[in-house]
């Protein structure tokens, strides 16, 4: 009677393992998992960010270019980018809407991996 409880307990502990197992992965598939296509944190001083597009390549790998939109006329403004520790780089060429009272920035020099990036960060000075 003992092995036959013994079994009976493995037998619940194996269904419930594998109903489990089956409910906490079903929710997240990936085409390819090795591929990261994000980071942790993105800092702003100075300005209101209404939109960050980072443009990649096409294996999805590097970031080529961002593209930003800040609220208001930012073209007087001295903006700096960069990432993760990297030294800023200063972002010229901001495109004025006075119909959205945005300004568009494309580009701007910076590039990385998109696995090495740990930190977006975008300050103004002179807002």
């Amino acid at each position: 009677m003992k092995h036959k409880s013994i079994l009976i307990v493995a037998v619940v502990a194996a269904s419930v393992l594998a109903v489990a197992g089956s409910a906490f992965t079903a929710s997240n598939s990936f085409a390819d998992p090795a591929i990261v296509q994000g980071f942790g944190q993105q800092d702003v001083t100075g300005v209101t960010v209404e939109s960050v597009t980072y443009n990649l390549d096409a294996l999805k790998e590097n970031v080529q270019s961002v593209t930003f939109v800040l609220t208001g006329d930012t073209t007087a403004d001295t903006i700096e980018t960069g990432f993760n520790t990297d030294a800023p780089t200063t972002c010229g060429g901001g495109v004025y809407s006075a119909g959205s009272d945005d300004t568009t920035y494309t580009a701007c020099g910076i590039t990385s991996a998109v696995n090495a990036i740990d930190r977006f960060y975008l300050t103004a000075t002179g807002t």
